[in-house]
C-alpha cells in the first residue's frame, strides 16, 4: 500500500534521516531504526552494518515476510539464506563500495515464510560511522513490481549507457507505437527537441516533430524479411549514406538502428575505381601481349624469308662458281693454242713469215692472249675464294732495294 507513496518520501524522508544517522553510534541502531519505521509506517526499514554482517529490519520487515518481529540484530548468513539463489545482494554492495556510489536502488527476491518468493526492491545509502569508519547501508524495502527484475535499476542505467555509446541511431517503440528509449544521434538525426524523446511519446507526435532527411537514393539490401522489418542503405541529401535495420521485437515493439556508412560507402568506391583501373590495365597487357605475339610471327616470317632467300643466294653464287670456273676451262683450252701457235709464229721455228708485219700481228697475239690468261685466272682464284678452296702457301720474301733505300 506504500509502494509509490513510499518511493516519494524515501526520496525525500529518508536522505534527511540518513546523514543524521550517520553520525550516531552503532550501538544506536535500534533507535534509527525505530525513529526511520515511526517516520515511515508500513515499510520495511533495514540498518545493516556491511562490516560485521549484522542487519536490523524493522517490525513492517519482517511481517512482510511473515515473520514474527524481533529487535535483537540479525547476522547475515540468516539474510543470506532467505535470498534466491541467483539474487547476489552481497556482491553489489561490494561493487557500491568499490566504486565509491553511496546510493543504493536494488531488486531481489527473499522467501516468505510460507516458501514462496517475494520480490523487494531496496533503496538507500551508504555511509560511515565517523567513530569507527564501518560502512552502513540504511534504507527501505518495499514490495517490487510482479515484473521486477533483480537489479534492473542498475542494469536498465547500464543499457542506457550502452545505447547512448554506440556510434549508431537508435530508436524503440513499444506494441502501441510509444517511444521507449532513443539515444542522442537519433535525436541529433532527426532534429528532435528534448521534450519530444521522452520515454512515453506518441510515434505521431514524434515524427511531426522530426525534421526528416531529405533521401536521395535508397538501395534494398538483399536478405529475408519478415513482416515488415527490412534492411536498406539511404543516401541523404548531404551526400552520407545510412545502413539501417529495422525489426520487429517479440512483443510487438519496434527497434530501428542506423549506422553511418559513409566511410564504407567512399572505400567501395574507391576500390570500384581500383577494379576498374586494373581491369583497364588487364586489357592493355593484353592487347600488347597480342602486338607482341604478331610481333614475332612477323619476326619469325622475315626469318623464314631470309633462311630462303639466303638459299637461294648461296645456290646462286654456287652456280656463278660454277660458271665461272667452266667458262675459265672452256676458254684456257683454245686460249692456249692461240698463245702457242703465235710463240711459234714469233720465234719462226719453221721458217721465217715472209712480211715484218706478221712478226707484229704475232707479237700482238701472243701479248694479248697472255693478258687475257691472267685475267681467266684471277677469276678462277676468285671463284676458289668465294667457294673456301683456295689454300695459301708461305714463302719468304724480301724487301725490294729501293723500299730499303727509301
Amino acid at each position: 500500500m506504500c509502494a509509490g507513496l513510499v518511493l516519494a518520501l524515501f526520496a525525500g524522508g529518508l536522505w534527511y534521516l540518513v546523514p543524521s544517522a550517520a553520525t550516531r553510534e552503532s550501538n544506536d541502531s535500534d533507535s534509527l531504526t525505530q525513529e526511520l519505521t515511526e517516520t515511515l509506517p508500513g515499510c520495511g526499514v533495514w540498518r545493516w552494518n556491511l562490516a560485521r554482517g549484522h542487519v536490523h529490519w524493522s517490525a513492517p520487515m519482517h511481517r512482510l515476510l511473515g515473520l514474527e518481529p524481533t529487535g535483537d540484530a540479525m547476522p547475515y548468513r540468516n539474510l543470506a539464506k532467505a535470498l534466491h539463489p541467483d539474487d547476489d545482494l552481497r556482491a553489489e554492495l561490494d561493487r557500491h563500495m568499490r566504486e565509491g556510489i553511496s546510493a543504493f536502488d536494488q531488486c531481489f527476491r527473499l522467501r516468505h515464510a510460507e516458501g514462496h518468493w517475494i520480490s523487494v526492491r531496496l533503496r538507500g545509502h551508504i555511509t560511515r560511522s565517523p567513530t569507527d569508519a564501518e560502512p552502513y547501508l540504511t534504507g527501505m524495502a518495499v514490495l517490487a513490481d510482479e515484473d521486477a527484475v533483480p537489479g534492473s535499476s542498475d542494469a536498465n542505467a547500464r543499457l542506457r549507457d550502452a545505447v547512448e555509446t554506440i556510434s549508431e541511431a537508435f530508436v524503440l517503440w513499444d506494441n502501441q507505437n510509444r517511444l521507449v528509449m532513443c539515444n542522442s544521434k537519433y535525436q541529433q538525426f532527426h532534429g528532435l527537441a528534448d521534450d519530444m524523446v521522452r520515454p512515453g511519446s506518441p510515434y505521431e507526435e514524434v515524427i511531426a516533430a522530426a525534421s526528416e532527411p531529405i533521401v536521395s537514393k535508397r538501395i534494398a539490401v538483399a536478405g529475408q524479411y519478415v513482416d515488415d522489418s527490412r534492411t536498406y542503405e539511404a543516401q541523404i541529401e548531404d551526400g552520407r549514406w545510412l545502413h539501417i535495420n529495422e525489426r520487429r521485437t517479440r512483443d510487438g515493439g519496434y527497434v530501428s538502428v542506423g549506422t553511418d556508412i559513409s566511410v564504407l560507402k567512399e572505400s567501395q568506391q574507391r576500390l570500384g575505381e581500383s577494379e576498374q583501373q586494373l581491369r583497364a590495365s588487364v586489357a592493355e597487357l593484353r592487347l600488347s601481349r597480342r602486338e607482341l605475339e604478331h610481333q614475332k610471327q612477323q619476326l619469325v616470317d622475315l626469318a623464314e624469308k631470309y633462311a630462303l632467300e639466303k638459299n637461294r643466294a648461296e645456290a646462286a653464287n654456287r652456280a656463278k662458281s660454277e660458271f665461272l670456273a667452266n667458262i675459265s676451262h672452256e676458254l684456257r683450252t683454245p686460249l692456249n693454242a692461240v698463245i702457242g701457235f703465235s710463240e711459234v709464229m714469233q720465234q719462226a721455228l719453221f721458217g721465217p713469215l715472209g712480211h715484218p708485219k706478221y712478226d707484229e700481228y704475232a707479237r700482238d697475239i701472243y701479248a694479248s692472249g697472255a693478258y687475257l690468261l691472267e685475267v681467266i685466272n684471277d677469276i678462277l682464284d676468285m671463284s676458289k675464294i668465294e667457294a673456301g678452296r683456295m689454300s695459301l702457301a708461305s714463302a719468304p720474301w724480301t724487301w725490294p732495294t729501293s723500299s730499303r733505300t727509301a
